[in-house]
């Protein structure tokens, strides 16, 4: 018989299995296909932005009723249907990129094929950090939360590998990657990853039919003995005060995220006459594998670090939110000064740790403040920040390089030196340099301060032996 200590690691491996296909990071892996689908389908930036938002609103608008769905079924459900889901959302993608399927309406349908993609990305992932979750207890919890979700942040530049080496240079090919790979990790996932209660929880633990805990309150750790629900932890000020940080920042991350591509293009047709659109393609893929790498790396460094100054020297994690807010905050002036694309790692690779360390300590913070119980509907409930705030910067960035873009008068111009100097004539190419989307930079910037100010705030009101951000006390709390 397996020991419950064999069971918990098999379980984290295939949870981390399952966040490796969840839906492969939508915002980073778009940036690896993205133009292309625009040259493709013939869309413009404030197009291929609203498309890359609905991506994006799948995972995170879809993120409540996922949870709600999870605290009260058994894992295996929700995985098997984001299974289904993550096949039909890219493998349709690929379709409307291949050509087998045409449509009066291109950014309608592909669209909401993205959404598609997103909602199978998240049930998974959300699956996956709740069995994590449930699995192991306070001093380890963050550690093993952020080995999960390090493969999501992972995903991106593991599909990229595998479509690049397999399929080099075909889009085509890295769509049905996407659509096989994602939806076999997640299904797996479904057939192998088993709740097992950490010890001081399992005596307490009743177990239904499913073999899912059954928890009894009073037996629990200390900081989720008082587990509130979605409806109880809106009415608070801690849940605003870290839906606000969260919405900033990950707005921020998803905007770069998202458009990597563009200020790679942008920044090419600028500084090289002699443009290779070859080139380009290889540079976009190398700041997505570097934001998939940062991404994982910041996922895994936080979850350790926050349990090793918890557990040795007792800090609240609520003062990392702060930490990973300075870091955004020099990211994006460290993007803003950049000017050739040779130096857009070091941006890059700032943003993908902060972004991916942003999202490993969340949960971690939610459970902490909320509890157990309704873990998954509380961080399902949170996610909704990034769910509003990427798509306003997203459409803004489209929206102020789109204003950039050529004219028809520049385009006949161009189009004179396209044969010369292989000049990218097409509208959806902003030949300014860093001026095509500095001014969106600018905007997340201020964001990335407000952030900040919000999150040493919140530390500051921390009160010895009570939830993180609370003014209450513990007595209060369990009313």
């Amino acid at each position: 018989m397996i020991s419950p200590n064999a069971t918990r690691t098999i379980t984290l491996a295939f949870c981390f299995i399952t966040a490796l296909g969840a839906g492969t990071n939508y915002s980073q892996v778009f940036s690896a296909y993205g133009e292309q689908l625009a040259k493709k389908l013939e869309l413009n930036h404030t197009q291929i932005g609203l498309i890359a938002s609905c991506g994006n609103a799948g995972v995170y608008f879809t993120a409540p009723a996922w949870g709600h769905f999870i605290d009260r079924l058994p894992l295996r459900v929700p995985l098997l249907i984001s299974s289904v889901l993550l096949f039909t959302g890219y493998f349709g993608i690929h379709s409307f990129y291949a050509g087998y399927v045409q449509s009066q309406m291109p950014v309608f349908w592909v669209a909401l094929l993205s959404v598609i993609a997103g909602m199978g990305g998240s049930g998974s992932l959300l699956s996956a950090l709740s069995a994590t979750a449930r699995s192991f207890n306070n001093n380890s919890r963050a550690t093993a939360s952020g080995i999960v979700l390090s493969g999501f942040g992972l995903s991106a530049f593991f599909y990229s590998f595998i479509s690049h080496e397999a399929f080099p240079g075909s889009t085509d090919d890295f769509l049905v990657a996407l659509a096989v790979g994602t939806s076999l990790s997640v299904l797996l996932g479904a057939f192998f990853i088993n709740v097992v209660p950490p010890e001081t929880e399992k005596s307490a633990a009743q177990h239904d039919e499913e073999g899912r805990p059954l928890f009894d309150e009073p037996s629990l750790d200390d900081d989720i003995m008082t587990s509130k629900s979605p409806i109880a932890i809106v009415k608070t000020v801690d849940f605003w005060l870290l839906f606000s940080i969260i919405a900033l920042l990950a707005g921020t991350g998803l905007m770069w995220i998202n458009n990597v591509g563009a200020v790679v293009q942008a920044l090419f047709a600028y500084h090289h006459p002699h443009y290779d659109s070859v080139a380009v393609e290889q540079a976009q893929a190398r700041q997505v594998s570097l934001l998939s790498l940062t991404n994982c790396g910041g996922r895994i460094l936080i979850g350790l670090s926050s349990d090793f100054m918890f557990n040795r020297f007792k800090l609240d994690r609520a003062w990392w939110a702060a930490i990973i807010s300075g870091v955004f905050l020099v990211s994006q002036i460290v993007a803003q000064s950049i000017q050739l694309p040779v130096h857009l790692g070091w941006a890059t690779a700032l943003i993908g740790l902060s972004y991916g360390s942003l999202f490993a300590i969340g949960p971690v913070l939610t459970l902490e403040i909320w509890g157990l119980h309704s873990f998954s509907s509380n961080w399902g409930l949170m996610s909704l920040a990034p769910a509003l705030a990427g798509p306003v910067l997203n459409l803004l960035f489209g929206s102020i390089y789109d204003s950039h873009a050529p004219t028809d008068d520049d385009l006949q111009k161009y189009s004179v030196l396209e044969g010369i100097f292989n000049m990218p004539a097409t509208s959806s190419t902003c030949l300014e340099g860093r001026k095509c989307y500095v001014s969106a930079l600018h905007l997340t910037t201020l964001a990335c301060v407000v952030a900040l100010i919000l999150s040493v705030y919140g530390a500051l009101r921390r009160r010895p032996r009570t939830p993180i951000f609370m003014q209450d006390t513990p007595e209060d709390r369990s009313e």
